[in-house]
C-alpha cells in the first residue's frame, strides 16, 4: 500500500456546506496533528493478499472474510461489497500482523492506528491544499482542483467514475486525476467508510472543535449508522461533492461501498515498549517507491509513512 501524508489543520478548517442541510451549519474543525491515507481505495488484490496472510498467521477471521465476493471482479478494481464489520476486522488483522506492526511503531514511540477516517478528516484530506512553504488551506472547489460552480460532469469526468462515465460498474483505481495531496478516486467509483456514527447535520458540533471532540460527541449518539463519503459509480456527479454524506447500517452490503486505509497516530508508548523500527525497515519504508504509469506500481509490497521528523 502507497500512503500519503495529511498536514495538520491546526487553524482548523470549515468542514461542510451551507448549502446541504445534512452538512451545515459550516463547521471550523481543528487537526492538532498529521495522518496517513492509502493513496488509492483498498484493492480485490490486496483483500485477498491480506486473508491469505491472515491465514498464514492462524488468524481465524481469515476464513469468514474470504467468504465475502465483490458484484465486479478484477485485482485492481476497488473491494466492494463489504460492510463497516468487515472492514474493521480485515483492518485489525493486518495491524497485527507482524511485518505491519513493526511498522507502525514510530521512534517517537507512538502506535501508529489503523482504523477508518474520521468525515472531518477525509473531507479535510479531499480538500487540503498546499499554501506557502509549509501552510496548508481547505479549497472552496470541490473536484479536485474544479470549482463546484462549473460544469459538474465534467469536472467529474476529470476526477472520477460516476453515473455519467462509468458504465454502471466499478474501474480500476488511479485511473483519474489524483487531489493535491495525491490522493486518487476520492470522488466517485466506490463510497468510503468513515469512522463516524451517523449525525443528521452539524448542529450539535461547535467552532474550533476537534477531532477527539468530535469523536466523544459522536459516541453519545445512539443512532446505529456509520457515515461514508466519496460517492460511487453509481451516482450523478451532485453526490460526489466532497461535503457530501451518506450513510449504512454496519450490516449494510452494497456494491457501492469500499474503504481506504488511514493510520493515525495513537498515544505514546515509548515506556510501554522498546520495540523500535530498525534503520533497515526505515530505509525500505522511506524509499518504496511509488505508483508512476500503472496504478499497479507499488502494490507488491507496504510502503509505510516515511519519516517527517515532527513528533506526534
Amino acid at each position: 500500500m502507497i500512503f500519503k501524508r495529511i498536514p495538520p489543520a491546526r487553524d482548523g478548517f470549515p468542514m461542510g456546506d451551507r448549502k446541504m442541510d445534512d452538512a451545515s451549519p459550516v463547521t471550523r474543525v481543528v487537526i492538532k496533528r498529521p495522518y496517513w491515507l492509502a493513496a488509492f481505495p483498498t484493492t480485490q488484490l490486496q483483500w485477498r493478499v491480506g486473508i491469505e496472510e491472515f491465514q498464514a498467521a492462524g488468524f481465524p477471521e481469515w476464513q469468514e472474510l474470504s467468504e465475502l465476493n465483490p458484484d465486479f471482479k478484477g485485482d485492481y478494481l476497488p473491494m466492494e461489497n463489504v460492510n463497516w464489520t468487515d472492514c474493521q476486522t480485515w483492518m485489525r488483522c493486518f495491524a497485527r500482523l507482524p511485518h505491519v506492526s513493526k511498522l507502525l511503531q514510530q521512534e517517537s514511540g507512538t502506535l501508529l492506528r489503523v482504523r477508518f477516517p474520521y468525515e472531518a478528516e477525509w473531507e479535510w484530506a479531499c480538500r487540503a491544499v498546499q499554501d506557502g512553504d509549509a501552510n496548508y488551506r481547505a479549497c472552496t472547489w470541490e473536484f479536485n482542483g474544479t470549482s463546484h460552480f462549473g460544469d459538474r460532469d465534467a469536472a467529474m469526468d476529470h476526477n472520477g467514475w460516476f453515473g455519467g462515465n462509468s458504465g454502471r460498474a466499478t474501474h480500476r483505481v488511479g485511473e483519474k486525476a489524483p487531489n493535491p495531496l495525491g490522493l486518487y478516486d476520492l470522488h466517485g467509483n466506490v463510497e468510503e467508510w468513515c469512522m463516524d456514527r451517523w449525525v443528521g447535520d452539524y448542529s450539535q458540533y461547535w467552532d474550533g472543535i476537534t477531532i477527539k471532540e468530535l469523536r466523544e460527541v459522536n459516541a453519545e449518539s445512539s443512532d446505529g449508522r456509520r457515515a461514508s463519503r466519496g460517492g460511487s459509480w453509481l451516482y450523478s456527479a451532485r453526490w460526489c461533492l466532497a461535503a457530501d454524506r451518506y450513510w449504512w447500517t454496519p450490516v449494510d452490503r452494497s456494491r457501492n461501498q469500499g474503504f481506504r486505509v488511514g493510520l493515525f497516530p495513537g498515544p505514546n508508548r515509548a515506556k510501554a515498549s522498546k520495540t523500535q523500527v530498525g534503520s533497515k525497515l526505515r530505509r525500505e519504508a522511506e524509499t518504496q517507491r511509488e505508483p508512476t504509469e500503472s496504478p499497479r506500481a507499488g502494490f507488491e509490497n507496504m510502503s509505510m509513512p516515511p519519516r517527517s521528523g515532527e513528533n506526534f
